[in-house]
């Protein structure tokens, strides 16, 4: 009997749709991609890219430039506000940057770059997630995840700016 109650319960969870729970925001702009990986590679850069409503309290580390840069920030989106350690842990010019944000329930930051051969570069704003379990899994798709995707909108259109 728990036999047949373990196989199909896996059965159960074989047949549940797999739920997109990244953010991930692409656009494409009219600068080199080492122009734009400069910018980001540099966390002094970090609170103009990103919108006041999105994030605040930010606090550089004494290096903010390359791998082992740091910097202390709260990010806001929708309901959800977390106050996190950065540090940028590879930057590979000019193709992509990570950023591992620490603490429980942190999480990590991807840029990549590519040339699209017309004059403009591609960029790829990615935090990968798992989706939260349930009580929050509602609350997550509905409203967490539209915010933090807008804030990513927001600071992809931020660095195309002058």
């Amino acid at each position: 009997m728990l036999m047949l109650l373990v196989a199909a319960s896996a059965a159960f969870a074989a047949k549940k749709p797999q739920v997109e729970a990244d953010v991930v925001v692409s656009r494409e702009i009219a600068a080199p991609a080492s122009v734009l990986f400069e910018r980001v590679t540099d966390l002094e850069q970090w609170p103009a890219l990103f919108p006041e409503p999105c994030a605040s309290d930010w606090q550089v580390g004494l290096v903010s430039k390359g791998v082992g840069a740091t910097a202390e920030v709260t990010y806001h989106f929708g309901p959800m506000h977390r106050s996190l350690d950065m540090e940028l842990i590879k930057a590979e010019a000019p193709y992509v940057m990570e950023v591992n944000h620490l603490r429980k329930l942190g999480f990590m930051t991807q840029f990549v770059f590519t040339d699209t051969g017309t004059g403009t570069t591609k960029v790829t704003l990615t935090t990968p997630l798992y989706e939260p379990p349930w009580p929050l899994r509602k609350v997550f798709q509905a409203t967490i995840r539209p915010a933090w995707t807008a804030c990513y909108t927001q600071v992809l259109e931020r660095l195309a700016a002058p």
